[in-house]
């Protein structure tokens, strides 16, 4: 099928039903807004999309994967702009870096200074070593391996992939640690 025989109205209307879905999941976009960035990614890929464009099942699959992605970049633009983004990865990291003492430990150690992280031991810090051992188990299987073995027990990381995918890690648990704020506070 060549561009100019995509049936664009019948993408539309099938667009505008994956967004309603994709909208009903992610409370934090309007379908209309989904459905715009859907029909805006056929059209940019319309080379790629014209030979599939007949095939209603995997434009179902393409759009609700192009409607998941632009929920979850409107899910961190939010948490970053409106004011309440606590923890950074820097902080996520230190946070993992506490995970290596026992609850008992820790909580033995509150008001005395850490040797590890060259810092006095707050409850700031143990508020955020919670956070971070409850994000922790939201993230994959891979990336808990890494971050448990590379800031935890103080193993090096072996290839390049492990390295980058430890560093995403990281940054996945910021972004769980902050998400497990803002449940508290709506719940509050």
């Amino acid at each position: 099928m060549q561009d100019n025989q995509i049936d664009w109205e019948h993408l539309a209307d099938l667009a505008g039903k994956v967004a309603y879905v994709v909208a009903e999941r992610w409370h934090i976009v309007e379908a209309d807004d989904v459905k715009q960035a859907m029909l805006e990614h056929a059209l940019r890929e319309r080379k790629n999309i014209a030979p599939v464009a007949d095939n209603e099942r995997m434009m179902r699959k393409i759009f609700y994967t192009v409607g998941q992605r632009y929920a979850a970049r409107e899910r961190v633009y939010r948490d970053l702009m409106d004011g309440e983004y606590f923890y950074t990865a820097d902080e996520a990291r230190n946070a993992l870096k506490l995970l290596i003492y026992t609850t008992d430990e820790f909580a033995n150690m509150i008001g005395k200074k850490d040797m590890l992280n060259h810092c006095e031991i707050t409850d700031n810090l143990h508020t955020a070593r919670m956070e971070a051992e409850a994000g922790l188990k939201k993230l994959s299987d891979r990336y808990q391996r890494l971050l448990m073995s590379h800031y935890v027990f103080g193993l090096p990381i072996g290839s390049e992939a492990d390295k980058k995918a430890c560093q995403r890690g990281v940054i996945a648990l910021s972004y769980e640690m902050n998400r497990s704020i803002r449940r508290k506070a709506v719940h509050a």
